[in-house]
């Protein structure tokens, strides 16, 4: 997401105004900070046991790494 922000950075600098691309840029990062803070909120309080929402995170990042492990050599 990193690389996808810098590029995304560079050709808005590069096609728009400096005005317009750091808007764009200071709208997109407070947008997602707030989608994540809602979201966190809305995680917390479905979960009442903490450990069930621990075994969920685990179960779902180990799942990300196997599915882009096997897209990377596959």
């Amino acid at each position: 997401s990193w690389f996808t922000f810098i590029a995304a950075c560079f050709y808005g600098l590069k096609n728009f105004s400096f005005y317009h691309a750091l808007l764009g840029i200071a709208l997109s990062i407070i947008l997602v900070h707030l989608a994540f803070a809602r979201l966190t909120l809305f995680i917390n309080n479905k979960f009442q046991d903490k450990k069930t929402l621990l075994k969920i995170k685990t179960f779902v990042e180990y799942l990300i790494l196997i599915i882009v492990g096997y897209l990377i050599f596959y």
